[in-house]
């Protein structure tokens, strides 16, 4: 991108429908239950100098579609697909944590523009001029809750972690 083009924002709206309409585009795209990822992960990770080997040993082996329903060709084909597939996963992965950092720098912005308003309101409610302001700082004051405790309150508090 040269500096004569100036990036449009994309709106999360159309971002999630972008997102959606690309889903729909990937071969064998969908979700599995926890369990039935889980009892794929070891065969589908198996050390990449194994399957050369074994691609190999298919190319030799003349009933390699008897046994696997596929030629030696398809299975490096679907080896090479799967590289390429690689590739994509590291993007989006990348992808994601750029806009969840993107979306805590938002969310910590307006929390500390939201704490400075309430940190300035508290004050100024103390003068006559400004009782109107005093049910939104109890109503602030009633819902300013951080979510989470610290590592050193629940220390404090002597909570102990689950066995």
């Amino acid at each position: 991108m040269n500096e004569d083009t100036q990036v449009v924002p994309i709106e999360p709206e159309e971002l999630v429908q972008e997102l959606r309409r690309l889903r729909e585009r990937v071969p064998n795209y969908g979700q599995l239950p926890v369990q039935q990822a889980q009892s794929m992960v070891r065969v589908a990770h198996l050390n990449p100098e194994f399957v050369s080997a074994g691609l190999s040993a298919a190319g030799a082996y003349p009933g390699t579609q008897s046994l696997t329903g596929m030629t030696a060709e398809e299975l490096r084909t679907q080896n090479e697909d799967a590289a390429h597939w690689t590739a994509v996963e590291v993007e989006l992965t990348a992808m994601l944590a750029g806009v969840k950092a993107a979306n805590l720098k938002r969310r910590h912005n307006l929390g500390q523009a939201v704490l400075q308003i309430y940190t300035v309101l508290r004050g100024l409610v103390k003068k006559k001029e400004h009782s109107d302001l005093i049910p939104f700082v109890e109503m602030m004051k009633q819902t300013n809750h951080i979510r989470g405790k610290s590592k050193k309150a629940a220390a404090a508090g002597g909570e102990q972690p689950a066995p």
